[in-house]
């Protein structure tokens, strides 16, 4: 199990290079684990176009915050503003 520090580097890593990247797609390879939507289908659609805004950790676990359409995530203010409303 990795420590603390470890999955801390690792977030900062995945920030400097995955961040603003576009999700093309995905493999699941335990439908099992998928609890929301109801289906494999439904979850790899959902993330299918989504943007990484950036990663967090939560203890030991890194997850992602995923944004979806034409827009600019803040930089100063860390929200979203669509590219339809500027």
């Amino acid at each position: 199990m990795p420590e603390l520090p470890e999955v801390e580097t690792v977030r900062r890593g995945l920030n400097q290079i995955t961040r603003y990247q576009t999700i093309q797609g995905g493999d699941v390879l335990l439908e099992r684990t998928i609890a929301h939507p109801s289906s494999m289908q439904e979850f790899l659609a959902g993330l299918k176009g989504a943007a990484i805004a950036q990663w967090c950790r939560r203890g030991k676990y890194l997850l992602a915050e995923l944004v979806r359409g034409n827009g600019e995530w803040g930089m100063g203010n860390g929200e979203w503003e669509d590219a339809e409303t500027r």
